[in-house]
């Protein structure tokens, strides 16, 4: 049982990592549409 809960929070700390670097990329690409945006 406790082998289980290791695994989930494994998991769960590598979900965070991975919605952490979604939230990134997407707030890079928006930026960078909202600056060819602004100069066109």
């Amino acid at each position: 049982m406790n082998n289980d809960i290791q695994e989930i929070s494994k998991i769960r700390s590598q979900l965070k990592k991975h919605a952490g670097l979604t939230l990134l990329v997407l707030g890079l690409g928006i930026g960078f549409w909202l600056l060819s945006w602004c100069i066109r």
